[in-house]
């Protein structure tokens, strides 16, 4: 019972602060045409919504990761927030697989497109 609580909390907080931060971060990726804003404030929010949530985390092996190798992370999805976990943890710019539908809603999907996701 307590996850479900934990996960309504997550999606209570993105409900509201996603419109706002796409208010101001889509317009500014679009006429700057870089991606760097869209992905710090993505990645960000990512981790506070895990903090909402009540998930603790704690990561374990950042220093077998080399820079100069590539890597692919994988995740079970046993839960809506696997994504949130993992991506703001990876210690560089990442890319991940989105649903290719999403990739065809309007504004959404090319913002997909300029952080170079993969449908």
């Amino acid at each position: 019972m307590m996850g479900y609580f934990r996960g309504f909390r997550a999606l209570l907080f993105l409900a509201i602060v996603m419109p706002v931060a796409a208010l101001i971060v889509f317009p500014w990726t679009f006429i700057t045409g870089n991606i760097k804003f869209l992905y710090w404030t993505g990645m960000g929010l990512a981790r506070l919504t895990v903090w909402v949530a009540g998930v603790k985390v704690r990561v374990v092996g950042l220093d077998n990761i080399q820079p100069a190798e590539t890597y692919i992370f994988m995740s079970n999805h046993i839960s809506d927030l696997d994504a949130p976990i993992l991506l703001p943890r990876i210690p560089r710019r990442t890319s991940a697989l989105a649903k290719r539908e999403l990739f065809r809603v309007p504004i959404l999907g090319r913002a997909l497109e300029m952080a170079e996701m993969v449908p």
